[in-house]
């Protein structure tokens, strides 16, 4: 018979620090409770820090609270420093990634941005892309890991020229004029500067089942069964082996 409990969902596409991305929705367990914040298991060998300051919207004295040790929480990654392996956490929703375009468009273009914008983590060497047939933007979230908003912002006018001029009935493409004159007025990036090598090096791959569906989960660290449910089922996990990889 299947276990009845509140434990985080496992999620398979999320087993390494490398895997998260900016603004990206996890569950997780608090494992400590410190005063300037709360560290929580979301199943990666790091633990995240959710900082006092990113807990509420309204002025807190203490972590605790809003928080103890064991709680089931929901969190949104707010940063990822994968060479110090940390990662930062907020209990307060995610920015709106729509909001922020609309954002640079107006103080930057002094135009309006009236569709959408959403990361794509599929994206590998280019740092956005419009897309004239519905004319939304996607980004790329590791630009804003690795370098930051003072670069991700230049990514967004770039695409932000792509867009307006389209809506202007101008040329839109790289190789045209307008284009070029644009993104120079508006100080865009041209080219995505170049994303570190990030090859995973895992030595040891810890693999748990579900008995209830079969669905299998690697993980770099052991796990507490106690906690964690099958993202399939929710049942509790079984351990099978660990290997050397």
């Amino acid at each position: 018979m299947r276990d009845s409990f509140d434990a985080p969902v496992l999620r398979q596409d999320v087993l390494d620090i490398k895997d998260l991305h900016i603004g990206q929705k996890l569950e997780g367990v608090v494992r400590n409770v410190v005063d300037f914040g709360a560290f929580v298991d979301i199943g990666i060998h790091e633990d995240g820090l959710i900082h006092i300051s990113h807990m509420s919207k309204q002025f807190i004295k203490h972590p605790s609270q809003v928080v103890s040790v064991g709680d089931l929480v929901t969190v949104w990654v707010k940063k990822i420093d994968v060479e110090r392996e940390k990662v930062n956490l907020s209990l307060v929703a995610r920015m709106n990634l729509t909001e922020y375009v609309r954002q640079v468009s107006l103080e930057d273009f002094g135009r309006e941005f009236r569709h959408r914008a959403e990361w794509n983590s599929r994206l590998q060497t280019t740092g956005g892309r419009f897309f004239p047939k519905d004319r939304h933007l996607d980004f790329n979230p590791k630009i804003y890991q690795v370098f930051g908003l003072e670069v991700f912002r230049k990514i967004v006018r770039h695409e932000l020229c792509h867009y307006h001029l389209y809506d202007q009935g101008k040329g839109y493409r790289h190789k045209d004029l307008a284009f070029k004159q644009l993104l120079q007025q508006v100080d865009g990036l041209r080219f995505t500067p170049p994303l570190p090598d990030r090859t995973r090096r895992v030595k040891r791959i810890y693999l748990y089942q579900c008995p209830h569906c079969g669905q299998e989960y690697r993980r770099k660290r052991k796990i507490d069964l106690k906690k964690y449910a099958c993202g399939r089922c929710r049942s509790r996990l079984q351990f099978l082996e660990m290997r050397q990889e």
